[in-house]
This record gives structure tokens, C-alpha cells and sequence, in this order.
């Protein structure tokens, strides 16, 4: 799991997971988005953590820019493959075949990629209990 997209999960998690809309916010200012990313590029987002606590917004940024500029895919495109078989030769019906051999498929990813998508489902999933419990209020 890459620190810096933990560190910006959990600020998200802890300040801004009540924020509407957190993940669509358009109002990041570019370069200062561009200036933060510097920073943890080189190892110090340490200098960075005070500015991304107080502004959520920016954390969010940070992670989606780090994920559009990976060399290669989170899910690498033969696990993509893999799912979109899986999906189509398994009945719903036979539901628990369908997550084991999900399972199996996931299994083969580079355990990097493994691990950060299930810190982010798992931080997905929180965001929408959060905004459901809000909705419920």
C-alpha cells in the first residue's frame, strides 16, 4: 500500500469523510495540487501533513492523481480479463462458485495492487455508510 495514498485515505477518513460530494470536488487549485504532489514525490509529504489535514479536498486530489499516473494499471489487464470472464460463465445462481473463483482471480494480482484496492473498497465502503448515515439524519 503506498504511504502516501494511506496517509491521504486516512485524513479523508478523519476530516472530510462528512463532506458532500468529497470525491467530485472540483475545486482544488491546480498548482497547488501540482506542489503538494512535488513534495511527496520526494519523501516529505511530512511538510505536507498539516496543509492536507486542514483541506480534504486536496488528500482526495492527491489520490486520484496518483492513480491516473501509475506506470501500469492498479488491476492489470489480464486480471481484467480473468473478471469479465468470470462474469459471463457463471450463473448468478451459483453465487458462492462466483466469489471463490474471484477470489482466485484477485489472488494472481501482485500483492501491491491487491492491497490497495482493498484499503480503498474498504474506505469506499466507510464513505458510504457515512454519507447514508447522514442522508438517514
Amino acid at each position: 500500500m503506498p504511504y502516501p495514498i494511506r496517509i491521504c485515505l486516512d485524513i479523508i477518513e478523519t476530516k472530510g469523510i462528512e463532506s458532500e460530494h468529497i470525491y467530485k470536488s472540483h475545486s482544488i487549485n491546480k498548482s497547488h495540487l501540482e506542489q503538494v504532489c512535488d513534495y511527496i514525490n520526494k519523501d516529505k509529504i511530512e511538510n505536507k501533513l498539516d496543509e492536507l489535514n486542514a483541506e480534504p479536498n486536496l488528500a482526495c486530489g492527491i489520490i486520484k492523481k496518483f492513480l491516473k499516473e501509475l506506470k501500469s494499471p492498479l488491476i492489470p489487464d489480464e486480471i481484467i480479463t480473468l473478471l469479465e470472464k468470470c462474469d459471463s460463465n457463471i450463473p448468478d445462481k451459483e453465487y458462492a462458485n462466483k466469489i471463490e473463483h474471484l477470489k482466485r482471480i484477485l489472488g494472481k494480482m501482485p500483492q501491491a495492487n491487491y492491497d490497495t484496492i482493498a484499503y480503498l473498497l474498504i474506505h469506499f465502503y466507510r464513505v458510504l455508510n457515512k454519507v447514508k448515515f447522514i442522508i438517514k439524519i
